[in-house]
């Protein structure tokens, strides 16, 4: 069986690829203004606010994003539980992301 949501990283318009859990996607974008974004895919329709991140891509250079879900606060109620939390892009140091700090 397949999951019934994955994450889809982009750059601009060009799809990069489908994340995996504690795996990464390595890809050439063209310098200049771009943003990236994940957006959730729920049975492969598009579901949910993407997290997006803008960046001056320099020609030379590489550059580590850390995309990641948390949970913010657990509810239990007696209709089921409440969670909230949310998803998170930002840059990290090549060494953050191979230690996966």
């Amino acid at each position: 069986m397949g999951r019934a949501i994955d994450f889809r990283a982009y750059a601009g318009e060009a799809f990069l690829g489908s994340l995996e859990r504690g795996e990464g996607i390595a890809a050439f974008v063209r310098p200049g203004r771009t943003e990236i974004r994940v957006r959730p895919h729920f049975l492969g329709i598009p579901d949910g606010w993407p997290e997006k991140l803008e960046l001056d891509l320099r020609a030379g250079e590489r550059y580590y994003l850390r995309f990641s879900q948390f949970i913010d606060t657990v509810v239990p109620l007696p209709s089921g539980t409440l969670i909230s939390g949310g998803t998170q892009l930002h840059t990290v140091t090549e060494t953050a992301y191979d230690n996966r700090e």
